[in-house]
C-alpha cells in the first residue's frame, strides 16, 4: 500500500512549475488537490482505513465503498475510483476468499486497481496482469 501512497503522492510534485510552485495536478505543497476519490476496499478491514485517511490528507473529497458491492451509482461525483482489496493470504499463510465485484461493461469511471482487487477486475476485461 504505501508503495502506491508513494506514487500517488509523487504524481502530485511531478511536473511543477517552480514559478508558481503549483504542481501538474493544480496543488500547491501543502494544499489538496481538487480531486474526489472513491476507495472501493472491505469496509472494516484497516487498509481500508490507512487508505482514507492517507487520501484525506491529500485530496478534497473521500468516500469509500465495499469492493464487493461496487455499483456505477456508487462511483458517481467522484473523478477516480481506487480498487483494492488485501492478499488473499494472511501472514500465517491461510487462505481468505475476497470478493471483487464484476463492473459492468460500460465502466466508465478513472479507476486504478491494486492487488488481488486489481487481478479480478482486469481478468474479468480480459486484460493480462494477474498474478504473474
Amino acid at each position: 500500500m504505501w508503495f502506491a501512497a508513494a506514487a500517488l503522492l509523487a504524481a502530485t510534485v511531478h511536473g511543477q512549475d517552480p514559478a508558481t510552485g503549483t504542481s501538474a495536478a493544480g496543488a500547491k505543497p501543502g494544499e489538496k488537490l481538487d480531486v474526489a476519490v472513491l476507495y472501493a476496499g472491505e469496509p472494516d478491514h484497516p487498509r481500508t482505513t490507512d487508505w482514507k485517511v492517507f487520501l484525506e490528507a491529500h485530496v478534497r473529497k473521500v468516500g469509500v465503498a465495499d469492493i464487493a458491492h461496487l455499483k456505477a451509482a456508487d462511483a458517481e461525483g467522484f473523478d477516480v475510483v481506487v480498487a483494492d482489496t488485501p492478499p488473499p493470504f494472511d501472514g500465517s499463510g491461510a487462505y481468505k476468499a475476497r470478493t471483487v465485484a464484476k463492473l459492468p461493461p460500460d465502466w466508465d469511471r478513472a479507476t486504478v486497481a491494486l492487488g488481488y482487487a486489481a487481478g479480478s477486475l482486469l481478468g474479468d476485461r480480459k486484460l493480462k496482469l494477474d498474478w504473474l
